[in-house]
């Protein structure tokens, strides 16, 4: 019970774990997925521009 009734040393605000490398998957990820609409855009204008000619 005396381990309850104290509590424990946690501070205030604890930073979230927003490391380096969670930061660096993140920019992976928005950058693959930024290629991956240009592309696509890409593609629809070229398949567009063919098929309207």
């Amino acid at each position: 019970m005396s381990d309850d009734s104290q509590p424990s040393p946690v501070p205030p605000h604890v930073p979230r774990p927003w490391t380096a490398q969670s930061v660096a998957v993140f920019l992976l990820v928005a950058g693959a997925f930024s290629i991956v609409s240009f592309l696509t855009l890409m593609m629809l204008t070229a398949v567009v521009s063919w098929w309207l000619r």
